[in-house]
């Protein structure tokens, strides 16, 4: 209930790869009428990242970027999203680096149900495994990511929820 304009979510994550690419969703949250608030494809099955987040009943502010098959399948990575609503800023990280970034993102967020390794109606599983799930009601910058990367999950600020995930179908 307290994120509306700033968020991150950290995880770590290793690609099934007799599975990916495929249509994937790492999470999806709605709000109180059902409309997507979050969803991150880790990977679509056109090998793209797609990063939605807010939504003013118009529609999703989104980034994406085509990815490498060793982003996202295959080893572990550590991916980590945020936004920033007041700046207008989108982020994804991979391994405590930026990888891809948007601007003129300002869609508030309002989160009433949330599901991790798949979509909110339990489909788009994600293929496999998916550890130091976090979610921040703030935008981490690049450094506190490298520190959140580097180590186990630590209370930096105000970490919401910490949890770990393996599915292998």
């Amino acid at each position: 209930n307290n994120i509306s304009d700033k968020i991150t979510l950290a995880f770590w994550v290793y690609g099934n790869p007799n599975k990916l690419p495929a249509n994937t969703s790492i999470f999806e949250a709605v709000d109180a009428n059902n409309v997507r608030q979050l969803n991150l494809h880790l990977p679509w099955s056109d090998g793209s990242i797609y990063w939605d987040c807010g939504n003013d009943g118009t529609g999703y502010d989104r980034i994406n970027k085509a990815a490498t098959t060793t982003e996202i399948e295959g080893q572990w990575n550590f991916w980590a999203v945020t936004k920033d609503a007041t700046t207008g800023v989108m982020k994804i990280f991979l391994n405590g680096s930026l990888w891809h970034s948007g601007t003129g993102k300002s869609k508030l967020i309002s989160i009433d149900r949330m599901k991790i390794s798949t979509s909110i109606t339990g489909g788009y599983l994600y293929y496999g495994g998916i550890d130091d799930f976090t979610i921040w009601n703030t935008a981490l910058d690049s450094a506190e990511i490298n520190q959140l990367m580097a180590h186990s999950v630590q209370p930096m600020r105000s970490a919401l929820r910490s949890i770990a995930l393996s599915r292998w179908p």
